[in-house]
């Protein structure tokens, strides 16, 4: 609690945060048959991209497609709104 108390005064919520409880996050990350993005992650290859379906607070209809991509310590995420349909 003591952290929490500090941290107020120097950080703000998250915008996808329900009030002071925080959020929750469903995310269903895609790979190939060679698992290449697993392996890129665990031999810790310097250039490398994953893509993930995100969603936020069990709401279904708020569905992100992601791309997150690092090159050395540098990292760039693209993302787009999908429907369920």
């Amino acid at each position: 609690m003591e952290i929490r108390a500090r941290l107020k005064y120097v950080a703000q919520l998250d915008k996808n945060s329900v009030g002071a409880s925080g959020y929750k996050i469903r995310s269903l990350y895609f790979d190939n048959y060679a698992d290449k993005a697993v392996t890129e992650k665990l031999s810790g290859l310097s250039r490398r991209e994953k893509f993930r379906l995100r969603y936020y607070n069990d709401d279904p209809f708020f569905i992100r497609l992601e791309k997150k991509a690092k090159s050395n310590r540098l990292c760039y995420k693209e993302n787009s709104l999908i429907t369920q349909e």
